[in-house]
């Protein structure tokens, strides 16, 4: 199979997870990297049974391939990522950590080993506090401490295995922006407030379209290869609706209309020729900021497809596994000298069955206490008629 079509389902992926998380907390920020989820679900796939393995192919939306093929991409995609360009750091490591004398199946640990390049560590989650610290602390190194707590004690609670990802960027701009032009500004929040932030202000050429729903710019770093986009809604077209909207086809075009470069890339190197070749002469004001989401994506990720959760091929006796927790954090800070950005996805297996899903609504009277549940004392009682 091609790298394009990896690249069209992490993409796919990216843009429905967002929809997706948009619709559960609207109006809120989002950050996420679907590169991150994409390569530590792709490594937990390979454990799963055929129904499962066929959720996690559906709900990465990857192509109909065995495992082996779609590994075999996985790991040919990062290898050309990571030596695209020496101006610009990107990073990324997988690892999988296992309960004490955790029997793995030889072939689920040689495509973690061999595709993925995973560590692969023994771990007490007995003692959840010291395995959230010592998981913690790997993700930190990977991230150069940008994320330094996407697990806590409570997250480990009968953890088996947990498998990580976790991807670093740093690039600088391609023509930083002067930062004796930075001056507070007028940012307007879709509510209608107005916060002041600080505002960054370069002219230059760069990749730029304009099309009925807004604008579109692509600020390069390095080489050129990785860029900065960003989209600015017209003022009459909300981001919800946009976000609500937006699919990974959208997204291509727009990327096409910025220059030709996309187009015309494989057949070229990466030099200055190139990075010129299509720019148009404007002014960017941007905001420098950062930003922190971090989210449990299990139920999120059910709605996207993963609708079985059975994975029996991890563990050389075929015990059952099945996934407790997926979670995600990223971090993203632009500023004058260019952006930053980490994200790290654990993946929590327990074993058994998953629980089965409960509501309780708690919409009649009721008894309540409050007890030591060391003793069983009960501190206080009572019954509620009327909250």
């Amino acid at each position: 199979m091609s790298l394009n079509q990896i690249i069209t389902a992490n993409n796919q992926f990216g843009f429905d997870l967002l929809r997706e998380l948009g619709e559960q907390k609207p109006g809120g920020n989002l950050f996420i990297s679907p590169a991150s989820m994409a390569l530590a679900l792709a490594m937990t796939g390979n454990g799963g049974d055929d129904a499962s393995m066929t959720a996690v192919r559906h709900t990465l939306r990857l192509p109909d391939e065995t495992w082996p093929v779609l590994n075999e991409a996985f790991a040919a995609l990062w290898a050309e990522l990571g030596a695209a360009d020496a101006q610009t750091i990107l990073a990324m490591g997988n690892s999988l950590w296992a309960e004490p004398r955790f029997p793995f199946a030889d072939a689920f640990r040689e495509a973690a080993l061999r595709h993925f390049g995973a560590e692969i560590a023994n771990l007490d989650f007995g003692n959840t506090t010291q395995a959230a610290a010592t998981i913690n602390a790997w993700v930190a190194n990977k991230t150069r401490d940008k994320i330094t707590h996407l697990l806590t004690p409570g997250d480990l609670i009968d953890a088996v295995l947990v498998l990580v990802n976790a991807i670093y960027f740093k690039g600088n701009w391609q023509a930083v922006f002067d930062a004796a032009l930075t001056q507070p500004g007028d940012f307007y929040l879709a509510d209608g407030q107005v916060r002041q932030v600080p505002l960054m202000r370069r002219e230059g050429d760069y990749h730029y379209a304009q099309n009925e729903l807004g604008q579109l710019i692509g600020l390069p770093f390095g080489n050129g290869r990785f860029s900065f986009i960003i989209f600015l809604p017209n003022p009459d077209l909300p981001l919800a609706q946009l976000q609500h909207e937006l699919t990974w086809q959208t997204w291509d075009a727009w990327q096409n209309s910025l220059s030709p470069w996309r187009r015309i890339k494989a057949n070229k190197p990466w030099d200055e020729q190139l990075i010129q070749y299509g720019r148009q002469r404007g002014t960017i004001v941007l905001p420098r900021f950062k930003l922190r989401y971090h989210q449990e994506l299990l139920a999120h990720l059910k709605a996207l497809g993963l609708t079985s959760n059975s994975f029996t091929r991890m563990s050389a006796a075929g015990e059952l596994l099945f996934i407790s927790k997926v979670i995600h954090e990223a971090v993203l800070e632009v500023n004058e000298e260019g952006a930053e950005a980490a994200a790290a996805t654990a993946v929590v297996m327990t074993r058994g069955l998953p629980p089965t899903p409960f509501e309780m609504v708690v919409n009649r009277p009721f008894f309540c206490a409050i007890q030591d549940n060391g003793t069983g004392l009960l501190l206080f009682m009572g019954a509620v008629y009327e909250p």
